[in-house]
């Protein structure tokens, strides 16, 4: 199911930023690791887009959908966190043929793995908590609140939002 040749097209070198007092290594595929909650952050995903595309008469190879799951087991096996929370937009659409590849993808996993809904994100919060994925709206850690969208927040909170439409 899972290309391997995603790492040529990858570089293994990230930028540093601090903010907040908390360090982000931000990577070229769109990831960001949070060092000191050892955990990566991934928004915009939108798996099954191709599948999604495909069931309406456009033309895209399935081969597209294997680059997503190359870029996540690329990104968790440089960082080696203990989580990958996704910050919305995981699946595109409503569960379609990939739901059963990134069903497989998630048993394979040996860290914590949690959405924070995106407008995208259409399936069921139970579909996601059914197969080990936790679901939040948006997630307060510290100082910091994670979410997909913007909102008006309370003084003193750094609201960290990725958004990444491909």
């Amino acid at each position: 199911m899972l290309g391997t040749n995603f790492r040529k097209h990858i570089d293994k070198v990230y930028l540093t930023i601090s903010l907040a007092q908390q360090t982000f290594q931000l990577h070229a595929s769109g990831a960001a690791y949070w060092v000191e909650q050892d955990t990566i952050l991934l928004a915009d995903v939108h798996l099954g887009k191709s599948a999604h595309f495909r069931k309406n008469g456009m033309a895209i190879p399935a081969s597209a959908d294997d680059m997503e799951y190359d870029k996540l087991n690329e990104v968790i096996e440089l960082f080696n966190p203990s989580r990958l929370w996704f910050l919305g937009d995981l699946f595109h659409s409503y569960i379609n043929a990939e739901w059963h590849f990134f069903e497989q993808w998630v048993r394979s996993q040996t860290i914590e793995l949690a959405l924070i809904m995106g407008n995208h994100d259409v399936i069921g919060r139970e579909a996601f908590e059914k197969i080990g994925v936790k679901t939040y709206e948006q997630l307060h850690m510290g100082d910091v609140i994670l979410t997909h969208h913007r909102k008006r927040l309370m003084a003193n909170l750094i609201s960290l939002v990725m958004s990444i439409h491909r």
